[in-house]
């Protein structure tokens, strides 16, 4: 990349746009990474813009190495490269790509000797490990001892590292005294310990569950030589744990615990490119379980928090997908903002803006106005994606539909186009989305902070989600109870939110939260609604309710029919608490106490007891309600008989055919 980039700088007609590599992928076994993908698209937009634009590279092995079936040969690079008006210029075989056919002779050859390579290192490999030497990296807990032996020849062996073997001496130890690889790395974490890099350029780590089952079930430790998984001989260097040890790991190993079921794969908007905002780590997807009527949650969730344990795991809580999603595409216009034609790159052959900017638009003013005209342009298909994106979300709010799903992989492509990373950091009355432009010559980061409040007041409601309780923070609460008073122009009342709906929570949700009805609304800023005074019935009350009663319906009242409290009678229970029975309180009005009724037991069937609703249903023209049936009588049994029998009430009534 240093040749490369001083090869571009060196020439004064040339300008530097941007640099991608892959260090991690194959082109020899595969097509390389994303990063070439992402280079190659790259160089389509320029060339697209500006005419033409370069791709180098330091040798044309760089770019592909393969035999064109299993992975892409040389020649395919040139064909797309004349394809896209992108030229192709490496600098330790410049020719290659200046013909199509030396470029296939020369893409057969890399083949070739990478495949001569490959075959050659691997039987070396074989050799060395049968002899029981040291081959490849340095597992965790040993490090690299160089000495020079009688003939003179320089060997290396592998000895316990002192600074990293207390660490593996505990892992095994908690391995075999039965700890789970979560437990392990729970206790490791909390000690302060860290993966060990693989590379200098990679970063310390926590310990996770998948390190911790890959430090235990590598046969290195117990000092054996493996290839392709076969124990070829002993190893020449210390062991942590014996043969039979390792055994038992591998046994120990090989029954995990059965576990919930994990729900099918869906579709996300940010899915890699999502990143926490508080420790960075990426976003993972979560689907939780199935609801009732067949839909799942779905979430995202900090990585640390799916895949470390202990002090490891971020603080951030996960955060609904749907909110996310529509807090990031409502944030798109200020996301992307206004990017000067500077930062627009070009090649020699477009005249477009080079080091010597200024005399070079007084030269050519038409092609400084096609450069702002290509802005323009570009500037007005990503507001036509965006309203495009603020569509989909709109369905999303009906429910997802294949039709949704495999348009939200066509947006996360081009939300990837344009972005590197989309960082959200959910706080408890805020949140904060930082986006990271990807074609850009200095990338800027540009952030968005979203009001939690303020979103459940005014967000439309199908990007509101009915989420469980303890989904809502303080600050979606306050934001819902404003909407409904800018609704209704009233304060809300607790018995309008007995039931969530996806606008508000619960009551209940609202009261544990906040400890009182009347104080949620006075931290949104809203008047407390008054409570219905409660005046207590005196017994000369009482007896002049249960003597109305008793004339307008014919009869003495029984305890059921005042079991619950009304405008024109005290409950029952008030009743039994002032004359200290019901009977009592009938006698102090001049009524006669209707006789018990005798009842002996019996076994309801389950016809009868659908018989039995329906008659109830029909003399009374509603379907019985539980503290209707409170007690048993001859015609019906008791609401807990019923309950016992089919599970809860609403089920006997939805056997029977009856609303609830």
């Amino acid at each position: 990349m240093h040749e490369c980039r001083e090869a571009i700088d060196a020439d004064p007609l040339r300008r530097f746009v941007a640099e991608y590599s892959d260090e991690r992928f194959s082109a020899y076994r595969r097509d390389r990474g994303p990063e070439l993908r992402d280079a190659t698209q790259h160089a389509e937009d320029l060339a697209a813009e500006h005419g033409i634009a370069e791709l180098w590279s330091q040798h044309s092995d760089r770019l592909a190495r393969g035999d064109g079936r299993n992975a892409r040969h040389t020649v395919e690079i040139a064909l797309w490269a004349l394809k896209h008006d992108v030229r192709v210029r490496t600098l330790q075989d410049p020719e290659t790509f200046r013909d199509l056919l030396y470029t296939v002779v020369t893409g057969q050859r890399n083949n070739e000797d990478s495949k001569r390579k490959a075959i050659s290192s691997q039987a070396g490999r074989k050799r060395a490990i049968a002899r029981g030497e040291f081959v490849a990296h340095l597992p965790d807990g040993y490090k690299l001892h160089r000495e020079i032996d009688q003939s003179g020849q320089l060997r290396r062996r592998m000895v316990l590292d002192p600074d990293r073997q207390e660490l593996i001496e505990l892992l095994f130890r908690l391995a075999l005294r039965g700890r789970t690889c979560g437990r392990i790395a729970r206790t490791l974490n909390d000690k302060g310990w860290l993966v060990k890099p693989v590379r200098r350029i990679d970063r310390a780590r926590p310990f996770d569950v998948g390190k911790v089952y890959e430090l235990l079930r590598n046969p290195r430790y117990a000092a054996l030589s493996v290839y392709h998984g076969e124990i070829l001989a002993r190893g020449h260097w210390p062991a942590y744990v014996s043969e039979r040890q390792y055994e038992r790991l591998c046994r120990q190993l090989a029954n995990p615990r059965e576990g919930f079921s994990k729900g099918p794969l869906d579709t996300y908007l940010l899915t890699r490119l999502g990143r926490c905002g508080r420790c960075g780590y990426p976003l993972r997807i979560a689907t939780g379980r199935a609801r009732l009527d067949g839909t799942r949650p779905r979430g995202y969730v900090c990585a640390s928090l799916r895949s470390y344990r202990g002090k490891a795991q971020c603080q951030s809580s996960p955060f609904d997908a749907h909110i996310a999603e529509a807090m990031v595409i409502a944030s798109l216009p200020a996301l992307l903002g206004e990017e000067s034609c500077d930062s627009v790159a070009s090649s020699p052959d477009t005249g477009g803006p080079a080091a010597e900017q200024g005399s070079d638009a007084d030269t050519h003013p038409y092609k400084t106005l096609a450069l702002h005209t290509a802005h323009s342009q570009r500037r007005a298909r990503e507001l036509a994606d965006v309203r495009r994106m603020g569509c989909w979300i709109d369905r999303e709010s009906d429910g997802r539909t294949e039709a949704t799903r495999s348009e939200a992989s066509e947006l996360n492509r081009l939300l990837r186009s344009w972005f590197a990373t989309l960082a959200i950091d959910v706080c408890e009355a805020t949140v904060e989305i930082t986006a990271t432009r990807l074609h850009a010559s200095q990338p800027p980061s540009t952030a968005v902070t979203i009001d939690r409040a303020a979103w459940s007041r005014f967000a439309p409601p199908g990007h509101r989600q009915l989420a469980p309780a303890n989904a809502w923070s303080a600050a979606e609460m306050i934001g819902a109870l404003k909407a409904w008073a800018d609704q209704h122009a009233c304060s809300p009342r607790r018995i309008q939110w007995k039931a969530a709906s996806p606008a508000h929570p619960s009551s209940l949700t609202v009261c544990s939260h906040f400890g009182d009805w009347n104080r949620a609304l006075r931290k949104a800023g809203l008047p407390p609604v008054a409570r219905s005074p409660r005046q207590p019935w005196s017994d000369k009350e009482i007896i002049g309710a249960l003597r109305a009663w008793a004339k307008q319906h014919g009869r003495v009242p029984a305890y059921l029919d005042w079991a619950r409290g009304a405008r024109e009678h005290a409950c029952a229970q008030t009743v039994w608490l002032r004359f200290g029975s019901w009977t009592a309180a009938l006698r102090a009005a001049e009524l006669t106490p209707p006789p018990r009724l005798k009842c002996t037991a019996r076994r309801w069937t389950h016809a009868e007891v659908i018989a039995a609703l329906h008659q109830w249903a029909a003399e009374h023209g509603r379907p019985p309600k539980r503290l209707d049936w409170i007690r048993s009588a001859p015609e019906h049994p008791t609401a807990q008989s019923v309950r016992n029998y089919f599970g809860s009430w609403g089920a006997a009534l939805e056997a029977a055919g009856l609303e609830a």
